[in-house]
């Protein structure tokens, strides 16, 4: 046997590792799973910080899809012969490692997920194949019979998020309803989960009886103490605590959110009127101070 043959046998991946592990030590003994098309999904918010994702494709779509990686610290490595000036700059700043090549089956090794981002179907197939022998997860853009998983629709509030999918039925409908929640869960919502975070800590803390504290955790969460919350004027403008290493050109807030800063003189008045005018129908769309609302509402209302 060569020397590099161990090398070339497909990885153990997430699925087997997850599920399977006897797979590397009585491989022949693991269960066979019968996959199915029209299994329902299973919703999950998986923690990437520190783990190696894969990207193939360096265009406009898979630099919007390795931010979202780059956001959640994941260590990306993109395959692509070319491209975009985001990508290329991403790579000199060290935030992702470039290969300038085109995609061979040995770049799914020790991957957790990977990510097709390219406008060959011929290429997807061959991703997507390679990346299910070796039990990598694999998500082509576009492309639904080549996913094990599909990129949702997301509503991000910092560490509130709402995640929309519709099996890639209808990606339309998930935007048009992402864009709903968006105007329904303001920049609110990211403040008061971190009161609520706090407030939680400090219940577990303490020596309350386990009903009592469960009673006290749902009156926290309730509407009338959001509204009492908002009313109160707990919410307070975050502030910039440095660069934000995990999105370009952006700035990290101390509430857990980024964010990237407007170019200064570029902020019309009648935009700060109209906002102002939003508030003064609907004090409860507020998410922020009046005062920092007129002068910041790139912060203070939900674009």
């Amino acid at each position: 046997m060569p020397a590099d043959a161990e090398s070339r046998k497909p990885s153990t991946g997430l699925i087997d590792r997850l599920f399977f592990p006897m797979i590397g030590k009585a491989g022949k003994n693991a269960p066979k799973v019968k996959r199915r098309a029209d299994a329902p999904l299973f919703p999950i918010f998986l923690k990437l910080h520190g783990r190696p994702c894969l990207v193939v494709g360096a265009g406009r779509v898979g630099q919007s899809k390795l931010q979202s990686l780059i956001q959640a610290g994941a260590q990306v490595r993109v395959v692509s012969p070319q491209a975009t000036p985001g990508v290329a700059r991403l790579a000199r700043e060290k935030k992702i490692v470039w290969l300038r090549r085109k995609f061979t089956a040995r770049d799914l090794d020790g991957m957790l997920l990977v990510v097709v981002a390219t406008s060959s179907s011929s290429v997807n197939k061959q991703v997507f194949e390679q990346a299910r022998r070796r039990g990598v997860l694999c998500n082509a853009v576009d492309d639904p019979k080549s996913c094990d998983f599909y990129y949702p629709a997301v509503v991000r509030r910092g560490n509130f998020q709402i995640a929309i999918s519709t099996g890639g039925r209808s990606p339309e409908l998930a935007h048009r309803l992402r864009k709903e929640l968006e105007q329904q869960f303001g920049r609110t919502y990211s403040f008061w989960v971190e009161h609520l975070g706090r407030k939680r800590e400090a219940l577990f803390a303490g020596s309350l009886p386990r009903g009592q504290r469960s009673r006290m955790l749902r009156s926290l969460a309730s509407s009338r103490a959001f509204r009492r919350f908002v009313r109160r004027g707990a919410l307070q403008a975050p502030k910039v605590i440095g660069p934000d290493p995990r999105v370009p050109n952006s700035e990290r807030m101390d509430d857990g959110t980024s964010r990237i800063p407007p170019p200064v003189g570029q902020i019309a008045s009648r935009e700060v009127a109209n906002r102002k005018a939003v508030l003064d129908q609907d004090p409860g769309s507020v998410v922020g101070p009046l005062p920092h609302a007129a002068t910041r509402p790139d912060l203070a209302f939900p674009r």
